[in-house]
């Protein structure tokens, strides 16, 4: 089932999600006009690479970055420089954190850095939650936090937690994988966002859709140390430049579309809450993405959305339809430049279809 499913999604000329596929080709010749004017970096070290770090500083409100080859690495790097100034091998982050469910005890089996996890896993974590952690030398915020449908605390909220582990002398670090989408939600006032952290990070191929790579931004001490361990990983390659032309393609062209992203988003999640046995989270999208959970399973998911492209010739949703833990159906939707193109009288009636696919299960 799961092969044919992924067959008639490719095969589909409407993709409603994400964005168009590229070749390789097509990817290189985007980079071509970036390339022009831009010198080769060798180990880390050349005209181009600084300025972005520079550009990337200057844009966080930082005062230096870092850009790595992954965000596993620059985050793990950045925990082990908190843990090191304080001597205290101990961090608190959510419990769907990315260090903790997809980096293969990373922390724990390269650092020896003890992780304490906060509130619960279907929720954001709140300022009572962090009264209950013990003392550690960082945590860990996530703007939006991805395993829960980008769901993000407001902004208030977010102050009166900081401030309060500021008091306590904890280190503030933001996971922002995917921090540009979020911004629209809090209605540009990313100053005031950046400044809450100590420390940044952010990917260049998630919503941005670059090749990969990423950014970390922090002071000057702590980024220094950061790229200590960027060294000691591995992480400091002869040439990057092929990621680093990507990474400043994509940043200039696409960090302006979030706002129309967060709207397409609100679109379709309102055009689905039309369709019984689902439940859209969060009920009103805070990104360009948010989570369907079904009260089916992923196989009779999976034949009502095959039955859709064999009859509209649309994919409603991505590859994935995922299991959660009651053997019930979910899957995650990220809202990118397909959506534009979709003929919605279409999108209506195939989503029409789906709900009656589905009527036929219950």
């Amino acid at each position: 089932m799961d092969k044919i499913y992924s067959e008639k999604m490719q095969k589909a000329s409407i993709k409603v999600c994400g964005s168009a596929e590229t070749s390789i080709n097509e990817e290189f010749a985007k980079l071509k006009t970036y390339a022009e004017h831009a010198n080769k970096d060798v180990y880390f070290d050349g005209e181009t690479i600084q300025a972005f770090e520079k550009e990337m500083a200057e844009f966080f409100g930082k005062e230096d970055a870092a850009f790595f080859i992954s965000g596993t690495m620059a985050q793990q790097s950045m925990m082990r420089v908190y843990c090191d100034k304080k001597n205290l091998y101990k961090i608190a982050y959510h419990p769907t954190c990315h260090m903790e469910i997809h980096e293969k005890d990373g922390l724990k089996e390269l650092h020896k850095i003890n992780t304490h996890l906060i509130g619960e896993a279907d929720k954001l974590f709140t300022l009572q939650d962090l009264k209950l952690i013990p003392d550690v030398s960082c945590v860990v915020f996530e703007l939006p936090q991805r395993e829960i449908g980008g769901a993000a605390p407001d902004l208030e909220a977010l102050k009166e937690m900081i401030a309060y582990l500021r008091g306590r002398g904890i280190k503030c670090h933001l996971d922002g994988a995917r921090i540009l989408e979020i911004l629209p939600f809090y209605k540009y006032k990313q100053k005031e966002i950046f400044e809450l952290f100590d420390s940044i990070y952010m990917s260049f191929y998630k919503g941005l859709g670059g090749i990969a790579g990423a950014i970390l931004v922090g002071t000057k001490e702590d980024v220094e140390g950061a790229r200590l361990w960027r060294k000691r990983y591995g992480g400091t390659l002869v040439y990057v430049y092929p990621y680093l032309l990507s990474a400043k393609q994509v940043f200039s062209e696409n960090r302006d579309k979030m706002e129309e992203y967060l709207k397409s988003s609100v679109d379709y999640a309102s055009r689905l809450q039309s369709v019984s046995g689902l439940k859209i989270k969060p009920e009103k999208p805070q990104c360009n993405m948010f989570h369907i959970h079904f009260d089916f399973t992923r196989e009779e998911v999976m034949q009502a959305l095959i039955k859709l492209a064999e009859t509209y010739d649309i994919a409603l949703f991505g590859k994935r339809i995922r299991e959660l833990a009651n053997g019930k159906a979910y899957t995650e939707i990220t809202m990118l430049d397909n959506y534009a193109r979709v003929d919605k009288a279409k999108l209506d009636k195939a989503i029409k279809l789906f709900d009656e696919e589905l009527a036929k299960l219950k």
